[in-house]
């Protein structure tokens, strides 16, 4: 099973999803696993957005899953 999860709060992204989709005006910015976009970004718009939010890794129980918009259980 698949579930798009579609929020704005970037911890709560992170502690449900294994990939993460980034769109900025409908684009696609960054399309990645969880992990590579919270911590190795490609686009500068995501960066922007992590400099925006502050948190990090141990403030987020991930549970083994990584960050974004679509989970598996």
């Amino acid at each position: 099973m698949s579930l798009i999860f579609v929020s704005h709060d970037l911890a709560v992204v992170r502690s449900v999803a294994d990939q993460v989709l980034v769109l900025e005006h409908g684009r696609v910015q960054d399309l990645a696993p969880a992990d590579e976009v919270f911590e190795r970004p490609k686009a500068e718009y995501t960066r922007v957005l992590r400099a925006h939010r502050e948190w990090s890794l141990e403030a987020v129980d991930t549970g083994g899953a990584g960050v974004g918009a679509v989970s598996k259980p």
